[in-house]
């Protein structure tokens, strides 16, 4: 564990919770033995008691911490249930990505859900609290916020992934054949795609009857580029919104997490953006 959650205590209440954590990490011990039935050993290999040690710290951080006069094992357990919480709230949302992807995804995106869903079957929020998914390839258009662990990275990737998925149910199926026949074998995030042609076709004004561009449109759209503001592109990813009928704030701020990648293309390699 690398700092215990606590305010200032004095050398006496340092050392009673210090007891307590100690007593409580015994407790840890037999009860993951417990949960996966390997009997009621009390000992476990050097990192995995590490690991106990830090999903401790971990999850009374999520309690509010440690004060005076605090019982740490009563903390531990209203952490515990806070992250029983989140785990139900993922697998909730798990569900609804899940139900509402659509079928032409990408095989990198159906991967990102499999693994999502492996991580929350055996996510252990009593023993391994901390643990994060860390196999995850799918690339999104904004970072995830600092400093969040856990099954809350989890949330993150799925809440993201079901942006995308209300973004891309925006598009009539009869205009996507074509586009989705344009793209690139290696395309990995075909939302990405998406929102920078359909970005692109709101800059030339020609809407989004179809997403593909016409070997005229990549002339125009050079051109247009060069010239474009900030506040042009910021007023193209709106139109976009308003096409796709956007209403969610989040769903709209991602749309325009995809303008810096207008603004630091020049000349004709901007065409290679667009399909």
């Amino acid at each position: 564990m690398n700092q215990l959650p606590v305010t200032p205590l004095s050398p006496e209440e340092q050392q009673r919770v210090m007891h307590q954590i100690y007593v409580l990490m015994g407790k840890q011990v037999e009860s993951y033995h417990k949960h996966r039935h390997m009997g009621s050993n009390s000992s476990v290999p050097v990192e995995l008691a590490q690991e106990l040690m830090e999903s401790i710290d971990y999850t009374l951080q999520l309690a509010g911490g440690i004060y005076a006069n605090t019982n740490v094992e009563e903390t531990l357990k209203i952490g515990q249930d806070i992250l029983d919480g989140k785990l139900q709230k993922a697998k909730s949302l798990y569900e609804l990505v899940y139900a509402t992807a659509p079928q032409w995804q990408t095989e990198c995106r159906w991967e990102a859900l499999r693994y999502l869903r492996h991580y929350l079957d055996t996510y252990d929020h009593l023993h391994l609290a901390h643990r994060e998914p860390e196999e995850l390839f799918y690339p999104m258009l904004v970072s995830q916020p600092e400093g969040i662990r856990g099954v809350d990275r989890c949330i993150f990737y799925l809440n993201v992934m079901w942006i995308e998925n209300q973004i891309m149910a925006g598009v009539p199926d009869d205009m996507l054949e074509l586009f989705w026949d344009r793209l690139m074998p290696e395309t990995i995030n075909q939302c990405e795609q998406l929102l920078l042609n359909g970005i692109g076709k709101a800059i030339l004004g020609t809407g989004i009857h179809s997403l593909v561009f016409e070997p005229e449109e990549y002339v125009m759209i050079i051109s247009a580029l060069a010239d474009a503001t900030e506040e042009c592109l910021s007023d193209a990813a709106q139109q976009l919104c308003q096409w796709l009928n956007l209403t969610d704030e989040n769903a709209r701020m991602y749309v325009n997490a995809i303008i810096p990648q207008l603004t630091l293309r020049h000349g004709s390699s901007i065409e290679n953006l667009f399909v």
